[in-house]
């Protein structure tokens, strides 16, 4: 893959975390839906750690953490900060 195919990657990615981060709720249900849409989209762009990252977000929403979601949308918010 040539560097300018994985700027747009990383362009397309930060685009998608922005559209989905305002779904990114206090309801974990709904703030683990857009984990696993941006888990998938973010291994795909070849941002690994980032997929490995929103994975274990998922565990700690499904275990009730309850700060997890506001975690979700630091880690989010700062992803998009990094990719654009």
């Amino acid at each position: 893959m040539s560097d300018a195919e994985v700027l747009e990657l990383r362009r397309l990615l930060a685009n998608e975390i922005g559209r989905r981060l305002p779904h990114a709720t206090d309801d974990p249900a709904q703030a683990r839906s857009v984990l696993h849409a941006l888990r998938g989209s973010a291994a795909m762009a070849g941002e690994s750690e980032l997929a490995l990252v929103l994975n274990q977000l998922g565990g700690r929403l499904r275990a009730g953490e309850q700060r997890a979601t506001q975690t979700v949308r630091e880690v989010l918010s700062q992803a998009a900060l990094r990719l654009n």
